[in-house]
């Protein structure tokens, strides 16, 4: 992403002097972003505006203004960015308005503050202005790299569309909406999706090395990565399909350890001993991989976005750590216990062992929560995040289960299975009328998915794939908007195949 210059921060009434250019005949090249709030002035909103990426860890521009509109949202005030590097080039933004209290005490008190991301391009000559509305609705929330929190509360993607010089989320018009259709999860389910029936119309999109089994599989906003078995190659193939793109391999100077994604990058955790032993980490977002020696063994990684930040926690046989993914990286203690599996939420790390789930405050590691769901044996609870709540498959009093976690409080039920879960997805809600999302789960054996909400609610049960292939087995499932993938394997060299399968209708119910 190219760098962008913020040129000036002022009220929105106050007069704006005229951009002296080369060329009368040519206007300037920027972008004005506009922030107003649907809060009250009274409440005393501070802001902080943030350029990238990635943003810095200070602001660019900081403001205690704003200005009540008896028409409509209150006004903060605007910022003109103009590129510093190609003028098509593209940028990002980050507003942070904090309730009652400054913008810095955001990563404590979460609860008081709402976040907003936009990112945009440049078009030579031309002025662009990109409104950004800070909703009541999102205060707390906070939204995977990649997306922003719209209305309802919920994450959309923080790409605007343009026309002309007027920018908007996409589906949003002039500075009011932020309206996003999710067409995949609640259109018309009787024509597939391009995006899932493979370049051949036959939902096959990429097959693994002949042989070699997928040992992780997880998606980006744009592609599946995966790690093959035996080569510990991180792969990489477009979310419509194709032949798969070698990321790197590691040969024989380690192994692979786990696999995390975070918006539009992956992050792969390997087990070195040369040039000297320790832990690589591996990502799309880092121009070199970072080395670092644990005290303990390293089993799992999860990632999450925190003030503007990517950060990994890596889960290790007896502490954890904390992984900031910035150029350069660090990496602290967070926990002096374990994890076998690891997944996170806006302010809840959640680790674990063989006596079950601990859930841990991120802004006081020393406030927890024991939680009774237990591995199977001989393998690992099953974690699953859609960017705004985390689930996981185990075992309750020695039935496999599913559950939303709920922090440090009791996590709700959401369904039964017969067999031990193998892998488990969470599709995002990305609109206020689609209900609660849907949670894919398998044993092996077929995928199955059922509404996010209460056991006995009205949201049966519902078979989304069965192999037709005698013998074959479900390894991985993944799900996006549109559709549903499945690495499984079949045949008598047991290829992996991925598969894209169109998401049912939904049923009526919550």
């Amino acid at each position: 992403m190219s760098p962008v210059s913020p040129r000036r921060f002022f009220p929105v009434l106050a007069v704006v002097a005229p951009v002296a250019i080369a060329a009368a005949c040519f206007g300037p090249t920027e972008v004005t972003v506009t922030v107003t709030t649907d809060l009250a002035c009274g409440v005393g909103p501070r802001t902080a505006i943030f350029k990238g990426l990635p943003f810095g860890e200070a602001p660019d521009a900081e403001t205690s203004d704003c200005k009540p509109d008896p028409s409509g949202d209150a006004k903060i005030g605007s910022l003109v960015f103009v590129p510093s590097g190609s003028a098509n080039g593209r940028a990002g933004v980050r507003v942070v308005l904090a309730r009652g209290r400054s913008t810095t005490e955001c990563d404590a008190h979460p609860e008081d503050c709402i976040v907003a991301t936009r990112s945009f391009s440049f078009v030579k000559h031309l002025s662009r202005s990109v409104p950004i509305r800070m909703l009541s609705e999102c205060l707390g929330r906070l939204c995977p790299e990649g997306q922003t929190c719209g209305p309802g509360g919920e994450c959309v993607s923080d790409e605007v569309t343009c026309e002309a010089d007027d920018c908007a989320l996409d589906g949003g018009a002039g500075d009011g909406g932020d309206v996003v259709v999710d067409a995949g999860a609640d259109g018309d389910a009787g024509e597939p999706s391009l995006a899932c029936l493979g370049p051949n119309g036959d939902g096959v999109l990429a097959q693994a090395a002949i042989g070699v089994t997928v040992v992780a599989a997880a998606l980006t906003t744009t592609e599946h990565v995966f790690v093959e078995g035996a080569t510990h190659r991180l792969m990489r193939v477009a979310k419509s399909g194709g032949d798969p793109v070698e990321a790197f391999s590691i040969g024989a100077r380690g192994t692979f350890v786990a696999l995390t994604t975070l918006g539009a990058h992956w992050a792969a955790l390997y087990d070195v001993v040369t040039p000297k032993s320790g832990y690589e980490l591996r990502s799309s977002a880092l121009d070199v991989p970072y080395h670092f020696e644990p005290l303990t063994k390293v089993k799992s990684v999860a990632a999450w976005i925190e003030a503007g930040l990517p950060v990994g926690y890596v889960g290790g046989t007896s502490d954890v750590l904390k992984v900031m993914l910035t150029k350069p990286p660090t990496h602290s203690p967070f926990l002096d216990v374990g994890a076998d599996a690891i997944a996170v939420d806006s302010n809840t790390v959640y680790t674990s062992l063989p006596d079950g789930i601990t859930a841990t405050r991120k802004t006081n590691p020393k406030e927890a929560a024991h939680i009774a769901i237990m591995p199977p044996a001989g393998g690992s609870v099953v974690f699953a995040s859609n960017g705004a709540s985390v689930f996981v498959a185990g075992l309750q009093s020695d039935k496999p289960t599913i559950h939303r976690m709920n922090g440090l409080s009791a996590p709700m039920l959401i369904a039964s299975s017969s067999e031990v879960v193998t892998s488990l997805a969470a599709e995002a809600v990305t609109s206020p009328v689609s209900g609660a999302p849907y949670v894919y789960w398998t044993d092996g054996s077929s995928v199955r998915r059922r509404r996010a909400v209460p056991v006995g609610s009205f949201s049966p049960d519902e078979t989304v794939y069965t192999p037709t292939i005698a013998g074959a087995r479900v390894e991985h499932v993944l799900v996006d908007s549109e559709c549903v993938y499945v690495w499984e394997s079949a045949g008598f060299v047991q290829q992996s195949v991925l598969r894209g399968i169109q998401k049912p209708k939904p049923q009526n119910g919550p």
